[in-house]
């Protein structure tokens, strides 16, 4: 049974299975040529594009590619999110967060906050938000993590499988007619977080099951911001080194205001000066890396006991994450 295997081993499965504020990029000048990853997309038509993620504002750095996919170009950006964000901190005030929740988004509470921001970051995208609303933060391992959202979906306590909420994100999938999706790299989810790390494996299993194109399934592969010998905030890929790596240039695609733009909107979860710190992220963070999901099952990526080492000490997840620090090592995010 798929909830018997190690999720943590999920390329194994995989193998084995052969109003609102505009974002506007208008004023940036658009690419020219077209980069590696567009390439990969191919020709065929890139109608529909779903981001599946675990909380609302997961997509964030993600969303200068779908900006250039969905505001220029003309598709439409569907936003999944699987829990309501509910048990997160807040930025505001307390009358403005809320009271924290175990999902559901009831009224007053933060998870209900968080979804109407993902769904106005949605209907400045042009797009489409489809909320789960499970609880947040349920477990601190990513096995755990999939068992309480279906234990929820399935209305069964104690229920070990997790087909059923595999079926829930399989029919967003279907229902969402994507032709890409992106998601997170469910074996390190940034920074190692089950909710992360779980949210990716759904989308991958989804997307397996339902016989997607797994060239067409985009894994962001960005380690959370952290600051460089330099003394610069800086994002880069977990494994530089992985010929795997698919690059979006923002800066050369012109749509690097996407970010800021989307995180204005989060009010919940960014201050106006942690806005200001990432829209000053250091040249190399704008070069989006993903992996498609298609070279890790011909076998063309990275050793994949590289990226398993990431979050090997984060299991049980602690809290804190891992993130790389400037001198090549990595420690706790906070």
């Amino acid at each position: 049974m798929l909830s018997c295997l190690p999720v943590l081993r999920w390329f194994s499965l995989l193998l084995s299975l052969t109003t609102v504020a505009c974002v506007d990029t208008s004023a940036e000048g658009p690419l020219d040529s077209p980069t590696p990853l567009q390439q990969q997309l191919g020709t065929a038509a890139v109608q529909n594009i779903l981001w599946i993620g675990a909380h609302p504002d997961d997509e964030t750095f993600a969303t200068p590619l779908m900006a250039d996919l969905c505001l220029r170009q003309g598709a439409t950006c569907h936003f999944a999110v699987i829990t309501d964000g509910g048990a997160g901190n807040c930025q505001l005030s307390p009358q403005e967060c809320g009271v924290n929740d175990t999902g559901g988004a009831p009224p007053g509470s933060l998870g209900a906050l968080r979804l109407r921001e993902q769904a106005q970051v949605a209907s400045a995208f042009g797009g489409k938000m489809w909320a789960v609303a499970l609880q947040d933060s349920s477990s601190n391992t990513v096995l755990g993590t999939l068992q309480r959202w279906n234990q929820m979906v399935s209305g069964v306590p104690g229920d070990q499988r997790i087909e059923q909420i595999t079926q829930v994100v399989e029919n967003i999938v279907t229902a969402s007619q994507a032709d890409v999706i992106f998601t997170f790299d469910p074996r390190h989810g940034m920074y190692c977080h089950p909710d992360h790390r779980a949210a990716a494996y759904l989308a991958v299993t989804a997307a397996n099951r339902l016989g997607f194109d797994p060239s067409r399934v985009l894994m962001l592969e960005s380690t959370s911001p952290y600051v460089d010998l330099a003394g610069q905030l800086t994002m880069r890929p977990w494994v530089p080194a992985d010929p795997a790596l698919l690059r979006y240039d923002a800066i050369a695609a012109g749509t690097r205001s996407a970010l800021p733009a989307t995180l204005s909107i989060y009010k919940s979860q960014f201050s106006a000066q942690a806005v200001a710190a990432l829209a000053a992220l250091s040249a190399e963070s704008w070069q989006i890396p993903f992996v498609p999901v298609s070279a890790v099952l011909g076998g063309g990526g990275f050793e994949p006991a590289t990226y398993d080492q990431i979050c090997a000490a984060q299991v049980p997840w602690d809290g804190r994450g891992t993130c790389p620090r400037a001198d090549g090592s990595t420690g706790p995010c906070w």
